[in-house]
């Protein structure tokens, strides 16, 4: 019986030890843990017994995020703003506010959102321009910077991972879930 013919090891691949030799059907990755087995986390309250929820999962259900569309209507308290367009990214990683810019003077930048006229204090990171918000879509409070980017028609936010990681599920096939249109 002919011997097999080893393979050249690429260099780069420092995660291959070049004397292994892997058998087809030999699975070589380690298991982390069984299905079903609870992970030890300083939580108690999340923690499972018996393979159900504790007590304390069920009193606090805002604990886990919550189901939202990918188009939302927003408000922004702070600001007396409502019924801002909203849509859900998870592939943007930054949060950007697309509105008119009236003016921007020494930190101060006057947007047009609609019919209002709002100014706002702004951060600058890299030569672009952030704006401190407060964004309420249904219960949902979000908090942040989020870029400003000029455009002319009708203002709308697009929330990316930063502001919402954790907190929501965006649900690609469904429309104002959380808010009314």
């Amino acid at each position: 019986m002919p011997q097999k013919k080893k393979l050249p090891v690429d260099e780069a691949l420092d995660w291959l030890d070049a004397e292994e030799d892997s058998e087809p059907g030999q699975d070589t990755w380690p298991m982390e843990g069984k299905f079903g087995e609870a992970k030890a986390s300083g939580n108690s309250s999340r923690a499972r017994k018996n393979g159900s929820d504790t007590l304390d999962d069920l009193a606090h259900p805002s604990s886990a995020p919550q189901q939202v569309g990918y188009r939302e209507t927003a408000s922004l308290p702070e600001q007396g703003i409502h019924q801002l367009l909203v849509r859900f990214s998870t592939d943007s990683e930054r949060s950007t506010l697309h509105c008119s810019i009236r003016q921007a003077v020494a930190n101060q930048l006057t947007l047009e959102l609609g019919q209002s006229v709002v100014e706002l204090p702004t951060l600058e990171d890299q030569d672009t321009l952030h704006v401190s918000v407060v964004i309420a879509v249904g219960d949902l409070r979000f908090e942040g910077p989020v870029q400003v980017v000029a455009t002319s028609g009708t203002p709308y936010l697009v929330l990316g991972r930063d502001l919402m990681a954790g907190q929501v599920v965006v649900d690609p096939s469904t429309t104002w879930a959380k808010s009314k249109r």
